[in-house]
């Protein structure tokens, strides 16, 4: 008999996974128009915000005799507080499985933007 009554609830509790699942209660609601633009304008502010700082440190820092990667370090230092909000809006932007997932060391990928920043500035004339 317990044999049989763990059964049957394993059975009910696939059952209720599987209607939830139907219908989406184990998901994220889908955000409202209203949602979506504001997390749009956000995440462009926060990207505005990080452009803005990446390129002033640029500037400030790239003696152009230094390697690329050396000033991109130094920028990526100055602009970190950017880098967390703007990659904190971004990551709000996507469901749960993808927050789970969403990089939580960042350093490597703000040096790469970073080097990139100054690389650009450079073929400037």
């Amino acid at each position: 008999m317990n044999r049989l009554h763990g059964t049957l609830g394993l059975c009910v509790l696939t059952l209720l996974l599987l209607s939830g699942c139907e219908r989406g209660l184990l998901s994220d609601p889908a955000p409202t128009p209203a949602e979506i633009a504001s997390l749009e304008a956000a995440t462009r502010q926060a990207n505005t915000i990080l452009t803005e700082c990446l390129e002033a440190a640029a500037r400030k820092f790239d003696d152009h005799k230094s390697a690329a990667a050396t000033i991109g370090f130094a920028v990526a230092a100055t602009c970190s507080s950017q880098f967390r909000y703007a990659f904190g809006v971004q990551a709000r932007n996507t469901d749960a499985f993808t927050r789970d997932i969403y990089p939580r060391d960042t350093r490597g990928t703000e040096i790469q933007m970073a080097t990139d920043v100054v690389v650009r500035l450079r073929a400037k004339p």
